[in-house]
């Protein structure tokens, strides 16, 4: 689950409040059903993120009212050859790391899932081994709103100073995505208008205080430091 054990807190309730919108977005953009052209290029730029960041697995990950892997680049085996759990295209949203990501609205970079407390016991790092991730959200240019995510993971963790060639790789692809999922996003039909998205707050992130000014705590790296807003949780 995902959930702070210090104050008992969902650490999704923003992405919670907001699932029946971004459902109903993603359905009026034509994301629920993807095209088998779409479906076989976000394969591609999966596999394309996997390489880039030299991660073992990566996502396009759209968010409805489960998490939906339109685009996956998994391997049958660990680069040692043992056999790697089978990933599916789906999960649900207090698994893994991506609805975090969504809720916040910010990307998130665990060079090692373990340092933080709060993030090391997770469904998804249990079953299939993770031990590192990287992910950013992807949103629609229009609106704004955050669509899901595109992310990586991998089963060896990472030293923390790779953390920020990550983040910066993650960012990349995250303009990327954007730009491939409006690619094949099906035409407006009359009476279609952007809906009024709320305002989100994205809570507290983690306090930038590592001495490189990277913002790395707890095995965060959240990009370059930026002003905090007082925690409303």
């Amino acid at each position: 689950m995902l959930f702070d054990p210090r104050t008992g807190l969902n650490q999704i309730r923003a992405l919670l409040d907001a699932t029946p919108l971004r459902m109903a977005r993603l359905k009026a953009l034509g994301l629920t059903e993807p095209t088998p052209a779409a479906l076989t290029a976000f394969d591609a730029f999966a596999t394309d993120v996997a390489e880039r960041t030299g991660m073992l697995v990566s996502m396009l990950n759209l968010i409805g009212d489960e998490q939906r892997f339109v685009g996956l680049h998994a391997p049958n085996h660990t680069p040692d050859g043992r056999p790697f759990p089978a990933v599916g295209r789906t999960m649900p949203l207090d698994h893994g790391y991506c609805s975090l990501v969504v809720d916040r609205g910010k990307s998130l970079t665990l060079p090692d899932v373990c340092v933080n407390p709060r993030l090391a016991f997770n469904e998804a790092a249990n079953r299939i081994g993770v031990r590192s991730y990287v992910g950013a959200p992807v949103t629609e240019p229009d609106t704004g709103m955050v669509l899901g995510t595109v992310c990586a993971i991998d089963i060896e963790a990472r030293p923390p100073e790779d953390g920020r060639p990550l983040w910066h790789a993650i960012m990349k692809a995250a303009g990327e995505a954007q730009e491939l999922l409006m690619d094949h996003t099906r035409p407006a039909q009359p009476g279609d208008r952007p809906p009024d998205i709320p305002h989100h707050d994205p809570g507290r992130g983690e306090t930038p205080s590592h001495p490189d000014g990277s913002g790395r705590y707890g095995g965060f790296l959240l990009g370059p430091p930026v002003p905090l807003e007082p925690d409303s949780r």
